[in-house]
């Protein structure tokens, strides 16, 4: 039978003293960062798991901190749940998955639950964040757990305790649309996303505005959904209208997965007679042929800007909100110069 790990084996692996090895293991402040490395990294190489649940019934909270995100399967939000875990694990923390599958009620059940699991504080991203107005009840919700544990939310939320990480969706269209227009396009559709949705919003209006800056008359905006049937039906449209367009953004590349098969079906290269790219930067991406060029935030130090804040709040360290997250783009063979 597999022996469990205990702190008296890294103790012996490190050299420490138990007591050291206790205090890193319960986050006490009190410890040097080299040996708070030095406990962490053999903590990870044994294999040591914590008995969570006992700590959270000795004290008011345990090692788990709660992140709510829409929905898992998308590509999107699982890269940065996934980023996020592995820092939190390497800082000594578990990550709950809470999907509300873009549900209000679910996620208004989620603080409940996870302050009733004694969280030791709460990450959300998109969900019911992402409309022009925050749902009172959710709002309500996170006013009330930022009082008793630390928040962080992917917009900001006036008036609360909350610290906000926000992806920046205008630079991120700025971004897609100068290299566009420096490859020579004029005609640029944009292909997705919802009204109600702000990110959405900020994309389009983006879009408007450079467009305007570069003295480019025509604008397509084809409203629809996120996925890979709302970019092919929009291209659809837009060619059964005989509009006349060389390049697309689309809203996620989920999106430009039906973007790229609904420009083939209709005897259109891409690459070579439209140029397609998109948001998010998934592995979806580099799958497509040709591979597509797609500009996101990045994720990992995306993921060590969340994880990182949250620590430093509940170690009740000084901290700030950050609008700077750097972008990742990716440019490929999906567009070419006209």
């Amino acid at each position: 039978m597999e022996k469990n790990v205990t702190i008296v084996d890294i103790a012996k692996k490190t050299g420490l003293s138990v007591a050291t090895v206790s205090r890193v293991l319960n986050r006490q402040t009190s410890v040097k960062e080299e040996t708070r490395k030095k406990v962490l990294d053999a903590a990870e190489e044994l294999g040591y798991q914590a008995n969570y649940l006992a700590r959270s019934l000795g004290t008011s909270t345990s090692n788990m901190i709660g992140m709510l995100i829409p929905d898992i399967r998308t590509p999107f939000y699982g890269r940065i749940f996934s980023v996020c875990e592995r820092r939190a694990l390497r800082k000594g923390y578990v990550l709950a998955l809470c999907n509300s599958f873009n549900s209000l009620k679910l996620e208004t059940h989620f603080y409940t639950h996870l302050l009733a699991q004694h969280a030791c504080g709460i990450v959300q991203i998109g969900g019911s964040l992402d409309r022009q107005t925050i749902p009172p009840q959710l709002y309500s919700q996170i006013k009330s757990t930022a009082e008793k544990i630390p928040v962080i939310t992917s917009v900001p939320v006036k008036n609360t305790d909350c610290r906000c990480i926000y992806v920046d969706n205008a630079r991120s269209m700025r971004t897609l649309l100068e290299y566009l227009i420096g490859l020579g396009h004029r005609r640029i559709a944009f292909v997705g996303g919802r009204s109600d949705v702000w990110s959405t919003v900020e994309k389009r209006r983006t879009y408007s505005e450079v467009l305007k800056e570069c003295g480019i008359a025509q604008q397509l905006i084809c409203e629809g959904n996120y996925g890979k049937e709302d970019g092919y039906f929009a291209v659809k449209n837009l060619l059964r209208r005989g509009e006349t367009f060389t390049a697309v953004v689309a809203v996620t590349d989920t999106c430009a997965m039906g973007v790229m098969q609904a420009l083939s079906e209709s005897g259109l290269q891409c690459g070579k007679d439209v140029s397609v790219v998109s948001f998010d930067n998934t592995y979806i991406a580099e799958m497509l042929e040709p591979e597509l060029t797609s500009v996101s935030t990045d994720y990992e130090i995306l993921g060590k800007m969340i994880i990182d804040t949250m620590i430093d709040m509940i170690e009740k360290k000084e901290t700030k909100d950050i609008y700077d997250v750097p972008l990742m783009f990716s440019v490929r063979a999906s567009c070419e110069r006209i």
